[in-house]
């Protein structure tokens, strides 16, 4: 009984620093409301360290997801003749506020949130960041895929590394 109570605040504390963090992601890179991009980038960001020791297994860094998500951003502004230049935009944004009422993001967070919660709780254990990760390797399409691809991911790698890690975190 304690150790469900225990899991359970855990849990509670991993979603809250997860969401929260998402939200900071997005404000800060100008989006109303976090996507599933920023749910990935919270994740690799989390204390529990699974989400990116995971990336790291497959030999890449949180730090190289933020700038193929950067890049490819830029990439999709340019096709439609849009050029940015991120240095003057974070420079000229005014800096995020506080979180504000309920939790809002995009439908595309929301889905893979679920995904990684409903991943956790079928392998019984506490959600962490590599759930999320794990999750991710299912999207086929939007920034979260196109940073994967242009990092030149293999979905099924990243998914067996976030795999070998949540194994790993259960044992211990």
């Amino acid at each position: 009984m304690l150790r469900k109570l225990k899991d359970r605040a855990a849990a509670m504390k991993t979603i809250s620093e997860l969401l929260t963090k998402a939200e900071e992601i997005a404000h800060r890179r100008g989006a109303a409301q976090p996507g599933a991009e920023h749910l990935v980038s919270a994740a690799l960001q989390l204390p529990d360290g699974t989400a990116a020791r995971a990336l790291e297994r497959i030999g890449r860094t949180p730090a190289d997801f933020d700038a193929a998500l950067i890049a490819q951003e830029a990439d999709d502004l340019e096709r439609i003749g849009i050029h940015v230049d991120h240095d003057r935009i974070s420079t000229e944004l005014p800096p995020p506020g506080d979180p504000v009422g309920v939790y809002r993001s995009e439908p595309s967070a929301q889905e893979l949130f679920q995904a990684a919660g409903q991943d956790a709780r079928r392998g019984g254990g506490t959600l962490v960041g590599a759930h999320v990760l794990r999750a991710a390797t299912s999207l086929e399409h939007g920034p979260t895929a196109r940073a994967l691809l242009r990092m030149g991911i293999d979905s099924s790698e990243l998914r067996q590394a976030a795999t070998a890690v949540i194994d790993e975190q259960r044992t211990t």
